[in-house]
């Protein structure tokens, strides 16, 4: 095996890991070249020896085992680091790879970002999934930093089984598909939606705040009927699948769910409910609504009005 491949291995372990626990796979290199654990490594990584970078990372370490057995702090710390950690592994990758051509340096820190953002998105998304209990919260966190250890040492000590790791691990991103992805695309949606419900108040969106591809789906305002009035939302049920992120819009007297499937602008319409429940979680209200023959998941993002609004609004749609 030529040494590009375990470069390699060892980049996408390192990447993976970087996903999982950015702070305990730093604290893994630098106590490794601290302590010369492994093969020299590039010289551009050398500074990670320094204690005070190995401090800070054990620090934040510790902060992320806290903010991951709170709630709410959870999904904030997980939101902000669905751009912290892709970058790391890039940059990670970028000084690692600083002897190779530019083509494969390039390459290289384009698939580090990309695995360590699948790491982490599908983390938090399966984070997200599961049942928030305090017992849980203060096992997973644990569980996954190990798991960054791991994998970060294997990948120092033995890039070989490294990449057979990596090979297990893509597997089972492919078996999971895409719910755990949308699950924390929403998560992260919805924690810049709070901040913005937080500093502006709850309210309908204008049209204006509709991605261009959307808005040809929505009705213009019409002489005697009231502006269209959206609320940035996602959608749970049979026809779309889960936790599919996209606005709840009524124009004229009608409902409907604009949102992307696909890469193609899509409409749902929607019809009056017959019966509702509504649920309130910090992220988001929560609208079941109860059809003749179906049922179907509102999530309600917090900058829009409250579900109690929203839900009048859907009585009052004209079938």
């Amino acid at each position: 095996m030529i040494p590009l491949v375990l470069i390699g291995a060892r980049l996408l372990a390192l990447a993976l890991a970087c996903g999982i626990n950015l702070y305990a796979t730093i604290a893994v290199l630098g106590l490794a070249i601290r302590f010369d654990l492994v093969d020299p490594l590039p010289p551009a990584l050398i500074g990670l020896e320094q204690w005070l970078l190995i401090g800070g990372a054990l620090a934040l370490l510790l902060v992320e085992l806290v903010a991951s057995a709170m709630p709410h702090a959870d999904e904030i710390w997980e939101a902000f680091h669905s751009v912290v950690r892709p970058v790391a592994a890039i940059a990670l990758a970028f000084l690692a790879l600083e002897a190779a051509p530019l083509p494969i340096r390039a390459a290289g820190t384009v698939v580090a970002g990309a695995a360590a953002f699948a790491a982490h998105v599908t983390k938090f998304g399966l984070r997200r999934m599961r049942p928030s209990r305090w017992s849980g919260r203060f096992v997973f966190g644990p569980l996954e930093s190990l798991a960054a250890v791991v994998l970060a040492v294997a990948a120092l000590v033995q890039p070989v089984a490294a990449l057979a790791v990596v090979a297990v691990v893509a597997v089972i991103l492919a078996r999971l598909g895409p719910g755990p992805w949308r699950v924390a695309a929403f998560s992260t949606r919805a924690s810049l939606s709070w901040l913005r419900g937080f500093f502006g108040g709850r309210q309908w969106q204008p049209r204006t705040r509709l991605p261009a591809s959307l808005r040809g789906l929505v009705r213009a305002a019409e002489e005697g009927l009231p502006a269209p009035r959206l609320a940035p939302a996602a959608l749970s049920g049979d026809v779309t699948g889960a936790y599919r992120s996209g606005w709840l819009v009524f124009d004229g007297n009608a409902a409907a769910f604009v949102y992307r499937r696909s890469f193609q602008p899509r409409r749902l319409d929607l019809t009056r409910p017959t019966d509702a429940v509504i649920r309130h979680d910090w992220l988001a209200d929560i609208l079941e609504v109860r059809l003749q023959d179906r049922t179907y998941t509102l999530h309600l993002l917090k900058e829009g009005p409250p579900a109690e609004i929203t839900l009048g609004a859907l009585q009052l749609v004209v079938d």
